[in-house]
C-alpha cells in the first residue's frame, strides 16, 4: 500500500472543519477516494466543495467499494452501531465518532465485529493523540502533583437549533455529545468506576446541560459538567498529593493554549499544537494500518468503559425542567 485511501459516511461539520482539514494538511499519503451520503445531491455539493472525486448516494455503495482501506463514520449516534459493523464486514478499518454506541451491548457488539473481521477500530478522541496530552501523561506519570486523585472538567458549546443532538431517539444530549470527553480523559488513569451519577437540565427529552460524578476504585473522583447551549469553553483540573495541573483546553488545544503545574510554585507550561485537531490521529491511524507502528487507542477496553460510565450515569440521573425566563 502507498497510501492511506479513505471513505467518509456522512457530510456534517465535524467531516467539513475537522477531517477535510486533517486530510489536506497530511498531503498526497492520505487521499478520500469517495464520500457519501442520504441523497446524490448532498453528496455531490460536499465532494464539489471538498475536492472529493466520488460521490456515492447511500452508505452501502461506498463500503461496497474495493479502493478503500478505511472508513469515517461521521453519522447520527444511533446508528453507529449499523453502520461501522458494516463497514467492518465489508473488510475496512473504521474511525467512528463519539459515542461509539448507543449502550454498553451496541459496543460490546461493534468490538467483537472489528476482532472477527481482523480489523481496526478506532472512537474518534482526537485529543489523545496530541502532544498536550502527552506530556500531560508523562507529568502525572512521573510524580509531578503526587497521586493523581481528582480530576475536574468542563465542556460547553453551543448546538444550532436544527442537529440530532436535540433529539433524544437519535442519541442526542449533552452527555453523548459531550460528557464522553472527561469520561474518555479519565480514563487515561482511573479505569475502574464503581459509582456514577447526574443531575441534568432537560429540554423536552433531551439534557441540555448534565453535572456528574463517577466515583472509581482507591478513592479517585471524576466530577464534570456539560452544556450544549453555552459559549464554548473547555477546561480540566487534575488533582494530586502534592499539587494540580490546570488544563485550558483539554479537548481541541490551540497553539497558543496553556497548562499550568502547581506544586510549591507555578510552573506555565505550553505543548506544541502545531496541528490541527484530528491531524495527529489520522496519521497514526494511517501509520497503523500500513503497519509503521502498532495501533494505540483502539475502542477496545476504553470505549467498553466509557460506555458502561454513561450507562450508570443515566440510570442515576436526577432530572429536571429548563428553567423559562421572561
Amino acid at each position: 500500500m502507498t497510501g492511506v485511501r479513505w471513505g467518509i459516511l456522512g457530510t456534517g461539520w465535524v467531516v467539513e472543519n475537522s477531517f477535510m482539514p486533517a486530510i489536506r494538511e497530511l498531503g498526497p499519503t492520505h487521499v478520500v477516494r469517495a464520500v457519501a451520503s442520504r441523497t446524490a445531491a448532498q453528496a455531490r455539493a460536499f465532494a464539489r466543495q471538498e475536492g472529493i472525486q466520488d460521490a456515492v448516494e447511500g452508505y452501502e455503495s461506498l463500503l461496497e467499494r474495493p479502493d478503500i482501506d478505511v472508513v469515517y463514520v461521521a453519522l447520527p449516534n444511533h446508528v453507529h452501531e449499523k453502520w461501522t459493523i458494516r463497514a467492518l464486514e465489508s473488510g475496512k478499518h473504521v474511525l467512528c465518532e463519539k459515542p461509539l454506541g448507543m449502550d454498553p451491548a451496541s459496543v460490546e457488539r461493534m468490538i467483537d465485529a472489528a476482532g472477527i473481521s481482523n480489523r481496526y477500530l478506532w472512537e474518534a478522541y482526537a485529543f489523545l493523540f496530541r502532544s498536550q496530552t502527552a506530556h500531560l501523561c508523562t507529568l502525572v506519570q512521573n510524580g509531578a502533583i503526587g497521586d493523581l486523585t481528582k480530576i475536574d472538567s468542563t465542556f460547553f458549546t453551543t448546538i444550532a437549533t436544527v442537529n440530532y443532538r436535540w433529539e433524544a431517539s437519535m442519541g442526542g444530549g449533552a452527555l453523548y455529545d459531550l460528557a464522553v470527553y472527561p469520561i474518555r480523559l479519565a480514563d487515561l488513569w482511573f479505569q475502574h468506576a464503581e459509582r456514577a451519577s447526574t443531575v441534568s437540565t432537560m429540554r423536552g427529552t433531551v439534557d441540555v446541560e448534565s453535572s456528574g460524578q463517577v466515583a472509581y476504585q482507591r478513592g479517585r473522583v471524576l466530577e464534570f459538567t456539560v452544556g450544549l447551549d453555552h459559549p464554548y469553553r473547555t477546561s480540566a483540573t487534575l488533582w494530586g498529593t502534592r499539587g494540580r495541573i490546570e488544563v485550558a483546553s483539554p479537548y481541541h488545544p490551540q497553539p497558543t493554549d496553556l497548562f499550568t503545574l502547581f506544586d510549591n510554585s507555578v510552573h506555565p507550561l505550553q505543548a506544541a499544537q502545531h496541528t490541527g485537531t484530528f491531524q495527529a490521529m489520522l496519521a497514526h491511524i494511517g501509520d497503523a494500518i500500513q503497519e509503521r507502528q502498532a495501533p494505540q487507542y483502539l475502542a477496545d477496553g476504553s470505549s467498553r468503559r466509557v460506555s458502561s460510565i454513561l450507562a450508570m450515569l443515566r440510570g442515576h440521573r436526577v432530572a429536571r425542567p429548563e428553567s423559562k425566563h421572561p
